[in-house]
Formats: structure tokens, sequence, C-alpha cells
């Protein structure tokens, strides 16, 4: 991965055996996605490995069902898999295999221009996530805590500050310009921040924005409504989750 996240675009790189889906991949990824620069395609998944190895893309499509070595053989050629992936492939039975090696997107040929927003969408959001995770896990390494779930949120408030446990956070909630603060103890902390600082600031640590006026701790989950709505522990909030932020939800979900 490239250390340098201050960038605004990330490489990508095309991985398909038949150049008809190459072409009309780069021409969309073009067109609609402007945080991606195309730096090369490839044809196999040996000439793809080459290429991975040389240009060290930050997002892969590649192509599942190829001759001689398929996708998932390109992949098993890493020791460790420093980029995202989203997997392409006109065989809905890959969807599983493509799932179960944490790939971001899926991509079902002929690709549809919304879901290929949606998947790019999450993959650069991943991208940032882990630039983040990395320089706040370096902050907390250099003042050596004893356990980043004792460490404390200072809250400004309206007249005070309030100093929280990060782990008793379960959710914060946008007022305005304000943030309400929920905790495990039932209190409801108005904070004169915007709800953009807390994202920040907690995302890095086991949190989760399902929606633009919410952030969530993902241990204080207790199930998901038919209508899309998180219901938490502790808490009688409903939290909306956006159509385009479920499946990084389940994802996140299922690694917990």
């Amino acid at each position: 991965m490239n250390s340098n996240f201050d960038q605004t675009v990330f490489k990508a790189i095309i991985i398909d055996d038949e150049s008809k889906p190459r072409e009309v991949l780069s021409m969309k990824i073009r067109e609609l996605c402007p945080d991606l620069e195309i730096v090369g395609t490839a044809d196999s998944a040996a000439s793809g490995y080459d290429l991975c190895v040389r240009m060290k893309p930050d997002i892969v499509f590649l192509d599942v069902n190829m001759p001689k070595e398929s996708g998932l053989d390109f992949l098993a050629k890493f020791k460790e898999i420093t980029f995202e992936i989203i997997f392409s492939t006109a065989y809905e039975q890959y969807a599983l295999e493509a799932f179960k090696v944490a790939a971001v997107g899926y991509l079902l040929k002929p690709v549809k221009s919304e879901d290929l927003q949606i998947a790019v969408e999450i993959a650069t959001n991943q991208l940032k996530l882990k630039n983040a995770g990395s320089k706040i896990a370096t902050l907390l390494h250099n003042i050596k805590p004893d356990n980043v779930e004792k460490k404390k949120l200072v809250i400004p408030g309206t007249d005070r500050y309030e100093f929280v446990n990060i782990d008793q956070i379960v959710l914060c909630e946008s007022s305005d310009k304000y943030t309400y603060i929920y905790t495990e103890n039932g209190q409801k902390i108005l904070s004169s921040q915007y709800l953009g600082w807390y994202k920040g600031l907690l995302e890095p640590l086991g949190f989760f924005v399902p929606h633009k006026s919410y952030i969530i701790n993902l241990k204080y989950i207790n199930s998901l409504t038919h209508d899309d709505e998180i219901l938490m522990k502790l808490t009688t909030v409903k939290v909306p989750l956006a159509r385009r932020r479920k499946a990084e939800f389940l994802h996140a979900v299922s690694m917990l």
C-alpha cells in the first residue's frame, strides 16, 4: 500500500483475459471515477502479478475466471495483499469465493455504472481508513498507553469538558453543528464539536459511519432490521444505514 495518502488519486490496475471487458471497464472508470488513475492492464494472472509488483497499485480490478490461472490463483502468489480488490466476473457462483478473500467489491459483467461507483467508493474509503488508522496507531504507540480502551476522549461541551472512556461510547449523533454522545451508562452528552471532528478520531478505533449523521461503536451493535435500521445496545436510538454503506457495514460486522 502506498504510504502517502494525502494524494487525491489512487492507482488502479485491471486484470482480465478478455480485451473487450478491459476496454469497457477502463472507459467507465475514466468517466465515473475521478479518484482513480489506471496505471496498467494485464491479460493473465502471471502478467498481472508482474504489473502489480512493478506499479504497486492501490486497487486491483480482478477477473475471477481466467484460463490457466484464475483470479484466486493470482492472489495466492502474494505473501501479503497490500491493495484493495474488486472482483469482476460473468459467473455469479464466484461471489462466495470473492467474499471469502475479503474483496471490497464484486462486479457482475456486464458492469453497471452504479455498482462500479459503489465498489470504488467502498475501496477508496477503506484506503483512507487504513491510512487514518496508521496515523492513530503511531500516535498511541508514541504516548505508550497501557490499553487503547482505557484512553479517555475529551468532549468539549457547551459549558464544560467531559471525560469519557472511548470504549464506553455507544454512538455519536449529529445535531446541526453539534453532536450528541451516547454512553453505555445512559448519558447523552451535548458536544459543541461537529460530527466530522469525531469521525476522524473514532473511525480507526472500532467505530463505523453507517450514515452521514451517525458514528457507532461496532461492539454495541445489536441487530439490523429489514428496514436497514441498526439497533444498538443500551440505547433506543434507531440508526439508519445508508444503502451505499451496507456492504462495508456487513463486512465490518463479520470481522468482529
